[in-house]
């Protein structure tokens, strides 16, 4: 029977987190990622909807008589998909700021990602931690790492994959359904794999069986 761990020592100081300047960035990059999302499928879909199919020669194309329903997703993805980017490069901006303050890049990273608001107390041990080895602890930081990086880069890839599908296919290097492969089926597979380290975080964050409920 696994023992159950040390009760956390009520004397051991705990460092701050975030760390002072870093609080504009507390876990600002997942909520960006959404906003991100949310404008590939308004701007990309219905694009994708019209370049990477062929109509009958006899057909309006895929909205039929409706052609200002692709004018008003284009333009309301445009706005959105603009106030995300402004939102990233203005996050890019403070972190790199941080950096010049003396700021280590992985600990930007670290503050960035940190929706659920515990990263300190994961990096430090403490708290529902208590107990974890620096092993498990170390693996944990890095799945969150790697689903973050997935799913930023599965919501910025679709309106460059459809830019860069549609030139290829106009310059006749590629077919015109293949455009749904760079702005769409590779950003999928991303935000798939980004969302399965999700739900390996999910499982590697519960308690070791066999260990004592943790106390806050």
């Amino acid at each position: 029977m696994t023992a159950a761990p040390p009760p956390p020592d009520p004397t051991t100081p705990y460092l701050r987190w975030p760390p002072p300047g870093l609080e504009p960035i507390h876990g600002r990059l997942w909520p960006l990622v959404g906003v991100l999302a949310i404008a590939d499928v308004i701007l990309v879909l219905p694009f994708l909807a019209a370049l990477g199919t062929e109509p009958a020669f006899t057909s309006m194309g895929p909205f039929g008589r409706q052609w200002w329903l692709l004018l008003v997703t284009t333009v309301l993805g445009i706005v959105i998909l603009t106030a995300a980017l402004e939102r990233l490069v203005r996050l890019a901006w403070r972190a790199a700021r941080a950096a010049r303050d003396g700021h280590s890049w992985r600990t930007i990273v670290y503050v960035a990602i940190d929706e659920s608001r515990d990263m300190g107390f994961l990096i430090q041990g403490a708290r529902h931690y208590t107990g974890r080895s620096p092993r498990d602890r170390r693996l944990l930081l890095a799945v969150r790492e790697l689903a973050a990086t997935l799913a930023l880069a599965g919501a910025l890839l679709p309106p460059l994959g459809l830019v860069l599908g549609a030139i290829a296919g106009g310059l006749g290097w590629i077919h015109s359904a293949a455009v749904w492969t760079f702005a769409w089926w590779i950003p999928l597979v991303l935000a798939i794999g980004a969302a399965l380290a999700r739900i390996t975080e999910s499982v590697l964050r519960r308690p070791p069986t066999g260990n004592a409920a943790q106390r806050l």
